[in-house]
C-alpha cells in the first residue's frame, strides 16, 4: 500500500472519524496511524471530541424535552384556569340571585319554564296545552273552601262540582285567549321580565305586546309546574288582565257565586 505524507493523513482523519470514508481510506488511515505517533496523537483528539459531543447532545434533547412538557403544563393549567373562570362568571348570578330571592337562580328555573310554556302555547295558539299549565284544581278548591268566597258561595259551587267549574273555566279561556290573539297579542322572543320570591312562591313576570305596539307586562305566581290563575295573574294592561281574570271568573261562575247580590262583573274582575 502506498505511504500517504502526515499532512494528507490530518486531512483524512476528519472523514475517517465520522465514519464517511471509503474503506480503501479507512485502511491507509490506520496503517498510518501505527507508525507515526504525531497522526496517532491528532486520531485520539479527534475521537476524544467526537464523544464529549456526543454525550452532549444527550442532555441537551433532555433540556428541550423538559421545556416543552413544561410549557405544555402551563398551557394545560391556563385552559383550566380559563374555565373555571367563565363557570364562575355564569353561575355567580344565579348564585347572588338564589341568596336575594330574586331574578333567575336555581330553585326558579321551573318556574320561569312553566310560564314560558304557557306563553309559547298561546302563541302558537295551542289553547287546550295552555289551559294545561292553569292549576284550576287547586282554584276550585281554594274557591269552595272559603280562601277565594265566602262560605255560602263556595256551596253553591261544590254542589256543581269540580267537572262543571272545569269545563267553564276551558272555554272561558280559549275563548278570551282568541281575543286576545284577534287583538294581535305577541310574545316578546324574549318574554321572562323578572322574578321574585313572595309568601312561598315564585312570582314570575313576562312581556306581552299587542298589535297596536303596546306593551302588556304580566305576572302570575308559580308553584309545582302550575300557574295559580284568577288574581295571582296580573297585567298592567286593562283589555289583557281583564281576560286573564275572566279566565276563572268568567259569566258563568260568576253568575253563580253572585246571583243574589247583584254582582257588577267589571267590578269584580278588576
Amino acid at each position: 500500500m502506498k505511504e500517504c505524507s502526515c499532512e494528507v493523513i490530518k486531512d483524512l482523519l476528519p472523514l475517517y472519524e465520522d465514519g464517511c470514508c471509503s474503506e480503501e481510506t479507512k485502511k491507509l488511515v490506520e496503517a498510518h496511524v501505527k507508525t507515526c505517533n504525531t497522526c496517532r496523537g491528532l486520531s485520539e483528539t479527534f475521537q476524544q471530541e467526537f464523544l464529549e459531543e456526543t454525550v452532549c447532545k444527550e442532555p441537551e434533547a433532555e433540556v428541550l424535552k423538559r421545556g416543552y412538557q413544561k410549557i405544555r403544563r402551563r398551557q394545560k393549567r391556563g385552559f383550566l384556569i380559563l374555565i373555571l373562570a367563565s363557570a364562575a362568571a355564569v353561575l355567580s348570578v344565579p348564585s347572588v340571585n338564589q341568596i336575594r330571592k330574586t331574578g333567575r337562580c336555581f330553585t326558579n328555573v321551573r318556574e320561569i319554564r312553566t310560564v314560558s310554556g304557557f306563553l309559547d302555547a298561546v302563541e302558537n295558539k295551542e289553547y287546550e296545552k295552555a289551559y294545561g299549565y292553569l292549576d284550576i284544581q287547586g282554584n276550585y278548591e281554594h274557591l269552595t273552601d272559603g280562601t277565594y268566597a265566602l262560605k255560602e258561595q263556595g256551596e253553591k259551587l261544590s254542589e256543581r262540582g269540580y267537572d262543571w267549574y272545569q269545563n267553564a273555566c276551558r272555554s272561558s279561556f280559549t275563548e278570551q285567549m282568541q281575543m286576545l290573539k284577534a287583538q294581535g297579542l305577541q310574545v316578546e322572543e324574549d318574554s321572562y321580565g323578572s322574578a321574585d320570591y313572595v309568601d312561598g312562591q315564585w312570582q314570575i313576570g313576562m312581556k306581552l305586546m299587542l298589535e297596536d305596539g303596546s306593551s302588556a307586562y304580566m305576572t302570575a305566581f308559580v308553584s309545582g309546574g302550575k300557574i295559580t290563575p284568577n288574581i295571582a295573574m296580573y297585567s298592567d294592561h286593562q283589555e289583557v288582565n281583564a281576560a286573564f281574570h275572566m279566565i276563572t271568573l268568567n259569566e258563568d261562575v260568576l253568575e253563580l257565586l253572585y246571583e243574589d247580590s247583584g254582582y257588577n262583573r267589571e267590578e269584580l274582575i278588576q
